[in-house]
């Protein structure tokens, strides 16, 4: 590929041909190819414990996934949410061999109660759970934390770019990026923030106005905002996402 890029007539192949071997060199480089030999080993052996870092993020998120559920025995409990997410979770404590109904943190289980569920505290104890999987917090504090993984991975990512010649990581991930500078990057962001926010703030004022006087909600909590937005749609359109369901079982889905 080098000998390739350095002919004299490199420059009469098309822009896209160009393009595809530069690219290529580039992804060599990125790969550690061309390193001296004894910084190809330490790049290598960066990137086996990234992999296994990697595998480990993955496998805490996971495991703290699964291990947390909510049991419930009065069906009241679950006053709102659609007959299908109630006959999953009694599904669900059939599988646990427990009489009633089972919430996981599995989206299928999660969404319906965030989305649907009359009973605030109950989409409060799954919403926490849910947003502190792998954490120092929430129900499992500490117990599959990610903390230390994600700073170690962190360590070796800023090894690696400067390995590669790369101030810092970001720098390394932009270098297959249309953007240039992680400044570039910031800029664009603090504009697209600064832009979107009077909108966004609009829609908040005006679902916690409807929270406040249709639901009696004197405050929105983020474990409310679902089940408000929803409310809110079914308010104007007199529709909700649960009435569109039948009209769109798997098999004609994935045939669509």
């Amino acid at each position: 590929y080098k000998k390739l890029a350095e002919r004299d007539d490199f420059k009469n192949l098309s822009e896209a041909q160009r393009k595809s071997v530069e690219n290529t060199l580039r992804d060599f480089h990125l790969g550690g190819v061309d390193l001296p030999e004894d910084k190809k080993k330490q790049y290598a052996e960066l990137s086996r414990e990234l992999s296994e870092l990697s595998n480990k993020f993955s496998d805490n998120v996971l495991d703290a996934t699964q291990h947390w559920f909510k049991h419930i025995t009065d069906v009241d409990e679950l006053a709102g949410v659609p007959e299908t997410a109630i006959e999953s979770a009694k599904q669900a404590a059939r599988q646990k061999e427990l009489e009633g109904y089972v919430i996981t943190l599995d989206f299928p289980s999660f969404f319906p109660v965030m989305t649907y569920c009359d009973n605030r505290d109950l989409r409060r104890e799954v919403y926490e759970a849910f947003v502190t999987r792998a954490s120092d917090q929430g129900p499992d504090a500490g117990q599959w934390d990610n903390t230390p993984v994600m700073a170690e991975i962190l360590k070796r990512r800023h090894a690696q770019a400067k390995l590669l010649g790369f101030d810092n990581y970001a720098e390394r991930s932009l270098a297959t990026k249309m953007a240039e500078t992680p400044e570039q990057v910031l800029g664009f962001l603090d504009d697209l923030a600064e832009r979107a926010h009077p909108q966004a703030q609009r829609e908040f004022n005006e679902l916690e106005a409807f929270a406040k006087e249709t639901l009696g909600l004197d405050s929105l909590n983020p474990w409310d905002t679902g089940f408000a937005s929803e409310k809110l749609r079914q308010s104007r359109y007199d529709i909700s996402q649960e009435q569109l369901r039948p009209y769109f079982p798997a098999p004609r889905a994935v045939e669509g």
